[in-house]
């Protein structure tokens, strides 16, 4: 098999006519699916699918023909799509016009060189025989689908037959416009009608035109889906055949194609301008075009103010215009933009018509102030200078009213002769002055104070008054002034310990003011002129101010302390004429002596006995009431109050915590003690009765009130006499103050033990709460309990039981 290098990319045949679905391989394994007029390159191979055929013509020269059933697959390689040459043709056509001469007058056999490898055949039959000598070889393409060659040896008749092709031509409307719902009509006519069945053409945009059997000619109207816009685009609408069924052709050729020209409609695109008002502190304007539609290519906006570009695909567009200019005075104004022209985007047409916006600039509230200067002494007999100004320049004329007030001086002492004074437009100040009067009297320093008030004119947004108000001290010149220093302002404070002996911060903090106790002779105003700001000391830190005032805050976690303790402070007291004085603040800790700090303890007895449990006997031997020692008719639970005290740092809680997990021994038994909330339970750990709850305590942590509950009989140790034996357990409770001191007491537990006796009001003897068993003898029957406890009795009629 042929293949030449470099000829992937080589075209070398076009599909002439296709049915069905055939796809092309390239070598490199692209695969495209093909159509009629779809062009074949050098090498690639072709498969035809399950209704798939296809007919391939190749450029040659000569010009060629391969047809593929369905199911085939072929390499078209050098030997497929080179042809076949021209001298093979000529000889072919001197053998084919032999056969047809013999056969019209009627010879024999005829023996000709085979045109392809094959086995021998014959036909048999009266006419003449052809006879076909095989001298080629059977060939196969190397295209994965084996064939072999026709075996072309035999005894029949041969017929010869002109292929049926035809030619179709596409016609179509020629022109419409791109609004929606034009319609379309594509006509195919074909030279040759078709024969056996209807030809059946499909065109490319999807309509179908079906020619009858003996007609030459079939029509299908489309309607347009409508591609009207705005913008300066006619065009063609191009429809080709893309397939052919029907018709019994042997060639067909539906390459015609038809088209349709679509004309513009006249499509407004409208454009506005808009801005928002601005204020005259803003940097500027921003003007905003948007247009009804994006442009396809950019647009120019061209305005009185400048040009703005929207580029391709987008709708709007912006231009800022500085107008940044604010200013004190009031001045109002507008700015106005407005469209003259818009080029670009091809649009069919453009309306501007809406493309004005006007801005309106506000004034923004800004503040001009007017103050006053002038000295703050003047000599007697002279004269003080002061200043009225502005800090802007007025637009027009304004005045301000002037006035005057005696703090220590009198009217006396000075000539007032301005009222009111005007500063021009373009000027930020005007001066004038107050004559003091020289007299032969001594006065000391006498003040009187100049003032200003209502400020008019000058076109300002908002005129205010700053420092509106002078105060000058007129210096007596009939004898110096003298100046005497503060006096000594020093101070002491005392911190006493909590109760616990420790001193707390929030509780300690101590505030004052360092010239409470200082004083001038001359009566001159005093500060603090050195020692001010935070000041660290041992035991806390002073922060204090120049006006005097100053707190003092403890450091945290001071421990208690034995005795005193102290913090001083120094600063310097000033007169503001030269005289100070060294003064100092003293904080005193002193420990607090009370004894009653802490909480205590006591010892607390409580008393049950098993007479009280349900098997008990009451009134046994050394047993303490009938009803029990608290009153309460139950011998099998006590109540009272555990022994303590809280002291001076008030209540916190008593209760039996610390024992939780604790063991110990209860008459002859080992518990283990559980603390729950606020009752303490003892719990028998091992031997028989391993589990079992022998009593409980339950304490209210505020009052410490308890109750001591026995739920089981106590297994007390015996000790070989016929009596009771009591047993006794020794509890430890906590008691906690509001600081948090604890100090510990016990309750002691009496637990009386439970003898046999005789039940009350019967004829029956019992065990009581301990259980036990009997003993006969001859004096009588012996009740023993299991503490070993002994009842003998006298049987005058005993039973069997």
């Amino acid at each position: 098999m042929a293949k030449s290098a470099g000829t992937e990319n080589q075209v070398v045949g076009k599909v002439f006519i296709l049915y069905g679905t055939v796809k092309a391989v390239a070598p490199d394994g692209t695969v495209r699916v093909l159509a009629p007029n779809s062009p074949i390159y050098a090498n690639e191979q072709i498969i035809t699918g399950s209704d798939g055929s296809v007919s391939i013509q190749f450029s040659g020269p000569p010009v060629t023909q391969l047809d593929l059933g369905r199911m085939m697959e072929i390499i078209i390689d050098e030997d497929v799509y080179a042809g076949v040459a021209p001298e093979v043709i000529t000889e072919a056509a001197a053998e084919a016009e032999k056969i047809q001469e013999a056969l019209l007058a009627g010879d024999g056999e005829i023996n000709l060189e085979a045109t392809a490898a094959g086995g021998e055949g014959g036909a048999g039959g009266g006419h003449p025989v052809v006879s076909f000598d095989l001298t080629g070889n059977e060939v196969t393409p190397g295209s994965g689908a084996g064939t072999t060659g026709i075996t072309t040896t035999g005894v029949g008749t041969l017929t010869g037959t002109a292929p049926y092709v035809g030619v179709v031509t596409l016609t179509a409307t020629e022109s419409i416009t791109e609004a929606a719902g034009q319609v379309i009509t594509y006509t195919a006519t074909v030279d040759n009608a078709p024969q056996g069945s209807d030809l059946v053409l499909t065109l490319s945009n999807g309509g179908i035109i079906t020619i009858l059997v003996g007609e030459t000619s079939g029509s299908v109207d489309g309607t347009s889906s409508g591609d009207e816009d705005v913008y300066i685009d006619p065009e063609n609408l191009d429809v080709s055949i893309a397939g052919a069924t029907g018709g019994n052709y042997d060639s067909l050729d539906i390459s015609d194609t038809a088209g349709t020209a679509v004309t513009d409609t006249i499509d407004t695109t409208y454009v506005t301008l808009s801005a928002g008002d601005v204020n005259e502190d803003a940097q500027g304007v921003t003007f905003t075009a948007v247009m009804t539609n994006p442009g396809e290519t950019d647009v120019t906006i061209t305005t009185n103010l400048g040009n703005i570009f929207i580029a391709a695909g987008e709708t709007t567009g912006t231009l800022f215009v500085s107008t940044a200019d604010p200013d004190v005075y009031i001045d109002s104004s507008g700015i106005t933009a407005t469209i003259s022209a818009v080029t670009g985007g091809n649009f069919e047409a453009v309306d501007f018509e809406n493309g004005t916006a006007v801005v309106q600039i506000t004034d923004t509230i800004d503040t001009t102030t007017v103050s006053l200067s002038g000295p703050e002494s003047v000599n007697e007999g002279e004269s003080a200078t002061y200043t009225v100004s502005v800090d802007h320049a007025p637009e027009t004329d304004m005045t301000v009213n002037v006035s005057y007030s005696y703090i220590s001086a009198e009217t006396e002492d000075i000539v007032t002769n301005t009222a009111q004074v005007t500063i021009q437009a373009g000027q930020t100040s005007t001066p004038f002055s107050v004559d003091t009067v020289n007299d032969s009297i001594f006065e000391g320093t006498e003040t009187f104070a100049v003032s200003i008030s209502d400020p008019q004119g000058g076109n300002f947004e908002n005129l205010v008054l700053g420092n509106a108000s002078v105060e000058t001290d007129i210096l007596d010149n009939d004898r110096p002034p003298e100046n005497d220093p503060p006096l000594d302002g020093d101070e002491a404070h005392f911190i006493t310990g909590s109760n616990d002996g420790y001193f707390y911060p929030d509780e300690n903090e101590v505030t004052g003011n360092a010239l409470t106790n200082a004083s001038d002779p001359d009566g001159n105003p005093l500060t603090v002129s050195a020692g001010t700001g935070m000041i660290p000391g041992t035991y806390g830190d002073l922060v204090l101010e120049s006006n005097g005032s100053y707190v003092y805050t403890l450091h945290p976690g001071i421990p208690a302390l034995e005795g005193s303790a102290s913090d001083t402070f120094h600063y310097t007291v000033s007169d503001g004429e030269g005289g100070t004085n060294d003064s100092s603040i003293t904080i005193n800790l002193t420990a607090n002596e009370s004894e009653n700090d802490f909480p205590e303890g006591g010892v607390t007895a409580a008393f049950v006995d098993d007479e009280g449990l349900a098997d008990g006997i009451p009134g046994g031997l050394s047993d303490y009431t009938d009803t029990n020692a608290d009153g309460d008719n139950n011998e099998a639970t006590f109540s009272g109050t555990l022994q303590h005290t809280i002291g001076d740092d008030g209540y916190g809680s008593v209760t039996f915590a610390d024992m939780d997990g604790l063991t110990g021994t209860v008459g002859t038994e080992t518990v283990t003690y559980g603390w729950s909330g606020d009752t303490l339970t003892a719990t028998v750990t091992g031997g028989d009765r391993d589990g079992t709850d022998l009593f409980t305590v339950k304490v209210d942590a505020d009052s410490g009130d308890y109750t001591v509950t026995q739920l089981d009989n106590v297994l007390h140790v015996f000790n070989g006499m016929t009596m009771e034996n009591n047993a006794r357990a020794a509890l430890t409770y906590t008691v906690t103050d509001g600081n948090g001191d604890e100090a510990t007491g016990t309750l002691n537990i009496t637990f009386d033990d439970d003898m046999p006796g005789m039940i009350p009001d019967s004829e029956y003897a019992s065990f009581g709460a301990d259980g036990g068993y009997g003993v006969e003898s001859n004096e009588g029957y012996t009740l023993i309990d299991n503490d070993g406890d002994r009842l003998d009795m006298l049987i005058d009629e005993p039973e069997a039981s």
